[in-house]
Formats: C-alpha cells, sequence, structure tokens
C-alpha cells in the first residue's frame, strides 16, 4: 500500500504518548538505537541506522517482544532536500510539514521475519519548520507496527536520524550569523 500523502498515517498518529530515543554512535559509523513507545518499557524497539556513501538510509529494527514476530511496519519520513544549481536555495528545510510530507517517496511497508527482523531502506529526509517556522524539527523517520496488513492500528515510534547538515540552512534571515546581518545605522551588509 502506497499512499499519495503522508496526512493518512499523520492524522493518526498524535503523539500522546511521549517517545523516547538512545543513539549511540560507533566506530564503524553506524548508529544504534533504542526507542521507547510512552505505553510500556514491553514495547521498545531497538537497532542500528546506517549510511551509504550516497546519503541514502538504511535502518535494521527489530519488533518488540510482546508483538507478532512477523507484523507489519508500515513507514513514512520527509521528502528528501532539493539540491538544486544555486547554493542560497539548495538544501534548504521545508518550511512546513505539509511541504515536508507532500507526495513524498519515503514511505513504505514492509513485513518483518519470522524473528521479528525489519529493514527500511530511506532517501536521506530533510528538516522542516513548524509553528510559522519558530521550530525547526530534525530529520527523522517514522514507523507504526501493525499485527496485519489492513490494520493502521498500531504502535507508533519515530526516530530523528543522527545525521545531518551541519549547520541546517535557515529560512530566516534573522538567524544568520551576525557577519549577514544588517546594520540598523545603514542598512549595508558588514
Amino acid at each position: 500500500m502506497v499512499m499519495k500523502s503522508s496526512s493518512e498515517f499523520q492524522k493518526n498518529v498524535k503523539e500522546s504518548y511521549p517517545i523516547s530515543q538512545r543513539l549511540v554512535k560507533n566506530p564503524d559509523g553506524t548508529v544504534d538505537f533504542t526507542v521507547k513507545n510512552g505505553l510500556s518499557q514491553d514495547f521498545q524497539c531497538c537497532g542500528k541506522i546506517s549510511a551509504t556513501t550516497n546519503g541514502n538510509f538504511t535502518v535494521y529494527g527489530k519488533v518488540p517482544t510482546g508483538i507478532k514476530m512477523n507484523s507489519i511496519v508500515r513507514w513514512w519520513a520527509p521528502n528528501p532536500p532539493d539540491f538544486r544549481q544555486s547554493y542560497t536555495g539548495s538544501g534548504l528545510p521545508f518550511p512546513s510539514e505539509e511541504i515536508a510530507f507532500d507526495n513524498t517517496k519515503n514511505q513504505g511497508v514492509v513485513q518483518a521475519d519470522a524473528n521479528g527482523n525489519f529493514v527500511i531502506r530511506l532517501y536521506y529526509p530533510n528538516g522542516y519548520y513548524v509553528n510559522c517556522g519558530k521550530d525547526y524539527v530534525k530529520p527523522h523517520v517514522n514507523f507504526k507496527i501493525c499485527e496485519s496488513s489492513t490494520s493502521t492500528d498500531g504502535i507508533f515510534y519515530r526516530i530523528d536520524l543522527p545525521y545531518e547538515i551541519d549547520p541546517p540552512k535557515s529560512l530566516s534571515r534573522d538567524l544568520l550569523p551576525p557577519i549577514y546581518s544588517r546594520s540598523a545605522d545603514n542598512r549595508s551588509y558588514h
């Protein structure tokens, strides 16, 4: 099942339960993750994230104990950044969540194997702003573990990806370093 926009899942996923995560960077460049849904310690999902040289990611996860091992994992993430020819317009975060998820190519459904292992392959997702551009949301991947392919009910998880364009570009001139900000006196660049 492929969705045209993430609103199909997003409208049902309200972070009513706190989600905590622990990321540990390994010497080989991979990152171990543990995410917990606030329902219970039993719903702890863990795995490994690896980045490829072309900027894509692979998430290797394991379904929490107490959940059917060959469950369905529905996942979605923001679209990858736009890398245009102009430096100033290249790699900017999306201005809103709606635009970040609109027709995203970062979505899919995978089935966990008999041992509960699953693999998600995605393009590097971009960050985006919420609250009228005030708050930056880091690149992340959302996934929901459902017991059957027809169910949309399940346990929601979110992993903030530890790899990010450093520093993220701002959509606001107010967040530019002082060397580029306008002077109140002469309205010219330093």
